[in-house]
């Protein structure tokens, strides 16, 4: 079976983490963090963020951008994540053309 999340995944996640809102990450397990953590460190990759970008405009992997997704969809109020699985949906069919 693939491994679900990887080192460097791992590090490029906790890489972006670090400059998101506290409230988001203090919502976030602390076993899921110290898995990230552990994994991460067996990175043998760089990640940078250029702190004068928006989120959307940093340079991040489709995996990490699907996991931050993830993460924020499971933090998120109804209408959010309603409006969340619309636009997933969408994209979906849309990539499919």
């Amino acid at each position: 079976m693939k491994k679900v999340l990887d080192n460097d995944i791992a590090k490029e996640l906790l890489t972006i983490l670090a400059y998101l809102d506290d409230k988001f990450i203090n919502n976030l397990p602390s076993n899921f963090l110290k898995d990230l953590a552990m994994l991460a460190a067996d990175s043998t990759k760089d990640f940078f963020i250029n702190t004068n970008k928006k989120l959307n405009e940093q340079n991040l992997s489709e995996n990490c951008k699907n996991w931050l997704s993830i993460l924020y969809y499971q933090s998120a109020d109804e209408e959010i994540k309603a409006f969340l699985l619309n636009n997933w949906i969408n994209n979906d069919v849309n990539s499919n053309d």
